[in-house]
């Protein structure tokens, strides 16, 4: 995985892997149609304007397709609101599927405007371009390979994937932007994949009072992680100057969730309580926040005073639907990934005291 290539010097602008397939796919396949359609009696420009056609209706389809499937993370509140979660790729993907039909669309609009008047044959044209789309997704399957998310699990006997399911299995939440890891290693385990460069488990994942505080398990050779010098056994208690506070995450409707909160707020130390997601461009208003799911985070110093909580918390599932999780912070930070920003600024303890690990992943 390899999400941001470099980024422009001066302005700090990412550019990411997955964008520049995409149009090294666009540029390769224009520049060898415009080579093969001379056979078919189509000029550049003929191919230029069936490139660009292509393009726009593919993207429009593979961003359709993507959020009809995917509706479950989006809100559809009226015309304005609609559309800004449709353009909002960065918050979510598209999908091969939905291109493919919306290139359809786009070749039937083209043959019916240009092909016709040209006296070219559909048939003439698909022998041109088919080439041309083996050729645009290979291209683009490097791409998706760049972003994270098509690299599958390590296939190895010594490694045993971790089962996915729920919200796990679907993406983005599971691909580009990775949970806490993907695959467990065994003992003679070597490939590592992660989006971190590491993986944890919980310090204490049993009992009455568990405590989810990250321990470091396993490091991807030739990662960020490793070379900075973070160790297997190494217990996290800092992340970004912040403590590795134990956190409870309370999600669901509005009302039964700050009333949760407000039941915890004198045990421990309300971060968030907020629209599960935010409206994009066109904000959000009180009206869509009351229809949505929202969000609660109350941080906690003991595993004691978490657990409590959650048994608090859990008493009010009968008065509406919410959820509640324990984790921790530096869990909470991987989930809610700022793919290729984030650096880790992480304090850890270890056998001989603490020690300070720098690294961006």
């Amino acid at each position: 995985m390899y999400q941001v290539l470099f980024e422009i010097p001066g302005i700090g602008l990412p550019i990411y892997g997955f964008g520049a397939m995409l149009f090294t796919a666009f540029f390769l396949c224009t520049w060898w149609g415009i080579k093969r359609a001379k056979s078919v009696g189509l000029t550049a420009e003929n191919v230029q304007d069936l490139a660009f056609v292509l393009f726009i209706t593919g993207i429009v389809g593979a961003r359709l397709f993507y959020v009809m499937q995917y509706r479950h993370q989006f809100r559809f509140d009226g015309v304005f609101g609609t559309l800004g979660e449709f353009v909002r790729i960065d918050r979510g993907g598209i999908v091969f599927y939905g291109c493919l039909i919306g290139g359809v669309f786009g070749f039937l609009g083209f043959r019916q405007t240009v092909m016709k008047r040209l006296g070219v044959g559909t048939w003439a044209l698909a022998d041109v371009i088919a080439p041309l789309l083996a050729l645009g997704l290979a291209v683009g399957r490097i791409g998706c390979y760049l972003n994270g998310c098509c690299w599958g699990q390590v296939a190895v006997p010594e490694c045993q994937p971790v089962p996915l399911a729920g919200a796990m299995a679907h993406f983005p939440l599971a691909g580009a932007l990775m949970r806490d890891q993907l695959v467990q290693p065994g003992p003679q385990c070597r490939a590592v994949q992660t989006g971190t460069g590491f993986i944890v488990s919980p310090a204490n994942p049993a009992g009455p009072a568990p405590d989810p505080r990250s321990v470091v398990t396993a490091l991807e050779p030739g990662s960020e992680a490793k070379a900075a010098g973070l160790a297997v056994g190494d217990h996290v208690t800092k992340v970004n100057g912040k403590p590795n506070d134990i956190l409870l995450v309370i999600d669901g409707d509005r009302e039964p969730v700050e009333r949760a909160v407000e039941r915890l707020k004198d045990a421990g130390r309300v971060e968030v309580v907020k629209p599960f997601m935010d409206r994009g461009p066109f904000g959000c208003n009180a009206a869509e926040a009351d229809r949505g799911k929202w969000l609660g985070v109350v941080a906690f110093d003991t595993p004691v005073a978490a657990a409590a909580a959650k048994r608090s918390a859990d008493e009010l599932k009968k008065d509406g639907a919410i959820s509640a999780t324990i984790t921790d912070r530096l869990t909470s930070l991987c989930e809610d990934w700022p793919r290729g920003k984030t650096r880790f600024d992480l304090t850890v303890e270890r056998k001989d005291g603490p020690a300070n690990v720098s690294f961006v992943p």
